[in-house]
C-alpha cells in the first residue's frame, strides 16, 4: 500500500513539471522572440549601476562585458572602469592588479594615452590607500619616464605627478619628521608648471613646507642623556607626568634598595636593584621615543594643519582641500 502511495506521488510531480515546461515552450514559441544581450546593452547597465553607486554590482557587470565581449573597442575603458568599482569597494589590491593588466597590455598592443595615465595613478593611490607609500611613489616615478615628449598634454601629466609626489613626500616627511623628505617634496612642488601650481594650489603646500622647517626638533640623543637622571629626558619633550612617575618609581627602588642593603638583607635588595635597574633603562629608551614621538606629532600636526595630507574619496573623485583638483583618474 504505501509503495503504491509513493508511485501516485512520484507520477503527480512528474505530470505538474511536464505541464510546467510545456507551458513555458508554448509561451517562447507564442512570443517568437528571444532576448539577446547586446555589448551596448551590457556596457550602458554597467554605467547605470556605476551611477547608482552600486559598485559591486557595476564591476561584475563590466568583468561579463570584457568575458563575452573580448574584441569590443572598449575593452581597455571597462578594466579600468572595474579598476575604479573595486576601488570604490575597498579592494584595492585587486583594483591595482587590473590596474597593472592595462599597463601590460600597452606593450602589446595600443592603448590610449588617457587611459595609461588613469592606470598609474588610480594604481599609485591604490598603494597609498594600503598604506604602501614606497610603492605608491614609485608607481608615479615610473611614470614620470613615459611622458617625455614635451607636449602640453605631457606637460600637464607632469604637473599632475609632481603634485602627488610632493604630496606623498611632504605626508612622509611629516609623519617621520624627516626633512630629508620634505626637502624633496619641496623640489617637487618647485617643479610644476605656474599654471599647474595654480590649479593645484601649490603655494599653501610651499608655505606648510617653510612653517615646518621652521619646527623646532629635539635632539633624541640629548634625550637619552638627559634620562640619566630620572625625569630628565621627559621633561625635555614636556611630558610632566611622565618626568614625575618616573623619578618617584626610579627613585622609590633606589631608596628602597638602599635601605634593604644597610639593614644587611642583600637577598631584597638585590631584588630591588634588578627591578629598579628595568625601570631605570625603561625611563632612558622611553626619553628616547617621548623625543621622536615630539617631533613626528609635532611636525604632523603643524604641516596638515595648513594643508590636508590624506585624499578623501567621494563619488566624483578625492579632492585635497579648498577643492583641490585631485580627481579620481577618470572621473
Amino acid at each position: 500500500m504505501k509503495n503504491t502511495n509513493k508511485i501516485h506521488v512520484l507520477l503527480f510531480f512528474l505530470l505538474v513539471f511536464s505541464a510546467l515546461f510545456s507551458a513555458a515552450g508554448l509561451c517562447q514559441e507564442m512570443g517568437g522572440k528571444k532576448l539577446v544581450i547586446t555589448p551596448d546593452m551590457l556596457w550602458e547597465y554597467a554605467h547605470i549601476l556605476m551611477d547608482k553607486e552600486d559598485y559591486t554590482a557595476a564591476q561584475i557587470e563590466l568583468k561579463r562585458f570584457v568575458h563575452f565581449f573580448p574584441t569590443d573597442e572598449r575593452i581597455a575603458l571597462a578594466k579600468i572602469d572595474t579598476a575604479k568599482c573595486l576601488f570604490h569597494g575597498g579592494q584595492y589590491l585587486a583594483s591595482a592588479r587590473i590596474c597593472n593588466e592595462i599597463m601590460l597590455d600597452m606593450s602589446e598592443s595600443p592603448t590610449p594615452e588617457s587611459l595609461e595615465e588613469q592606470a598609474c595613478f588610480l594604481q599609485s593611490l591604490c598603494f597609498e590607500k594600503m598604506g604602501n607609500i614606497g610603492h605608491a611613489k614609485l608607481v608615479l616615478h615610473n611614470y614620470l619616464t613615459l611622458i617625455h615628449d614635451g607636449s602640453a598634454r605631457s606637460k600637464k601629466s607632469r604637473d599632475k605627478a609632481y603634485f602627488h609626489l610632493g604630496r606623498l613626500y611632504l605626508g612622509q616627511g611629516a609623519k617621520t619628521a624627516s626633512l630629508e623628505e620634505i626637502k624633496k617634496a619641496e623640489e617637487f612642488f618647485a617643479g610644476i608648471s605656474p599654471a599647474g601650481m595654480k590649479k593645484y594650489h601649490v603655494s599653501q603646500y610651499l608655505a606648510a613646507i617653510a612653517r615646518g622647517k621652521k619646527f623646532p626638533l629635539k635632539n633624541p640623543g640629548l634625550g637619552g642623556a638627559l634620562a640619566l637622571v630620572p625625569g630628565a629626558g621627559f621633561l625635555y619633550t614636556h611630558r610632566f607626568h611622565d618626568a614625575l612617575a618616573s623619578l618617584a618609581v626610579n627613585g622609590g627602588l633606589a631608596l628602597a634598595a638602599h635601605k634593604a642593603w644597610d639593614q644587611d638583607n642583600k637577598a631584597l635588595a638585590g631584588v630591588l636593584a634588578l627591578v629598579g635597574t628595568g625601570f631605570y633603562t625603561g625611563n632612558i629608551y622611553g626619553s628616547i621615543t617621548a623625543v621622536h614621538k615630539y617631533n613626528r606629532n609635532g611636525m604632523f600636526d603643524l604641516i596638515n594643519g595648513q594643508v590636508a595630507l590624506t585624499p578623501v574619496v567621494g563619488k566624483d573623485g578625492y579632492g585635497v582641500m579648498l577643492e583641490m583638483p585631485f580627481s579620481l583618474p577618470g572621473k
